[in-house]
């Protein structure tokens, strides 16, 4: 980004990245765009900080000017390979089953992120959502990496934590 602004023949100007610094210099140097080392972007007509609808909002204006296609968005994302399973349960034990799936992923010493119906998991370069299903008896894993075997290593695992 820093090199296209500076091709461009703009003005650059570094701050520190503190707390509201970035949005107070935006003001003061009545600034049309800034980026933090992060991957903030701050599109000053929208507004001083940095949301990430407003950056997806300029991105698909930007794409709409170069009369660019949304799958070409897609298209340029990585993507790893998706491992999917369905683990059937007992109906009794569907019963509260995402605080049984929190209490799993706890005892088993896995962080993860509570989204509503299902718990993701993060781990190095694998990631796996595990939800109840809505129309079975059954738990729903999919697993995602670039390398195949961690995806299916992390479903082996949680398979088995599930089968206990």
């Amino acid at each position: 980004v820093k090199e296209f602004i500076e091709d461009a023949g703009f003005p650059i100007k570094k701050v520190e990245n503190n707390p509201g610094e970035i949005s107070r210099q935006i003001r003061e140097e009545r600034a049309c765009f800034a980026a933090a080392d992060t991957l903030k972007f701050y599109f000053v007509e929208f507004s001083p900080f940095s949301d990430g609808n407003f950056i997806l909002l300029k991105i698909l204006d930007l794409m709409a000017e170069q009369d660019d296609l949304i799958s070409s968005l897609v298209r340029g994302f990585p993507k790893g390979i998706k491992i999917n399973k369905t683990v059937p349960i007992a109906q009794e034990l569907m019963i509260n089953i995402h605080n049984r799936l929190r209490e799993a992923a706890e005892e088993n010493g896995y962080k993860f992120y509570d989204i509503i119906n299902e718990l993701k998991i993060v781990e190095d370069d694998v990631n796996i959502v595990i939800k109840a299903s809505l129309h079975r008896n059954a738990i729903l894993l999919s697993a995602e990496s670039e390398d195949k075997s961690k995806a299916e290593d992390i479903i082996l695992k949680w398979e088995k934590i599930l089968n206990t």
